[in-house]
């Protein structure tokens, strides 16, 4: 194995717990949240740790930089506007996206159809860690 490859699996090792298909990211995501989640109400020193967390997306920046040495997060296009190019090859972390809204035809017709499905849905979103970019040469 090439010094290449041994780095790049190092970059990923994340993403193999994730699953291959959008459905088994999104369970992965859904059941590590709601694990984070409980794991935060029954254990004092874990609350604690994470207390200053706002929302789910900053306590699984926390949890996956303690876990796997991350000092950042941005997304593709932001690490590019700092400069950056991101690593061949490199998988990012799974995060929530921001809420979706409905497009106002469809909501129109949704509220005749069904009135008390309100919930805004959430998206996976992918970003890249400090450790997953380079410099970009010129």
């Amino acid at each position: 194995m090439t010094n290449i490859q041994e780095k790049t699996e190092v970059q990923n090792e994340h993403a193999e717990e994730y699953g291959t298909t959008r459905k088994e990211k999104y369970f992965f995501l859904s059941s590590l949240c709601r694990d984070l989640e409980f794991a935060i109400e029954m254990d004092y020193q874990t609350a604690k740790y994470f207390e200053d967390c706002e929302k789910m997306n900053d306590i699984l920046k926390k949890y996956y930089s303690k876990k796997y040495g991350v000092e950042k997060f941005n997304t593709f296009k932001g690490w590019k506007e700092e400069g950056f190019k991101v690593k061949k090859g490199s998988k990012g972390f799974l995060f929530w996206s921001k809420p979706k809204k409905k497009e106002k035809v469809q909501e129109e017709q949704e509220q005749k159809e069904d009135t008390k499905n309100e919930k805004a849905k959430y998206y996976l979103s992918y970003l890249f860690s400090n450790l997953q970019v380079e410099p970009i040469e010129l």
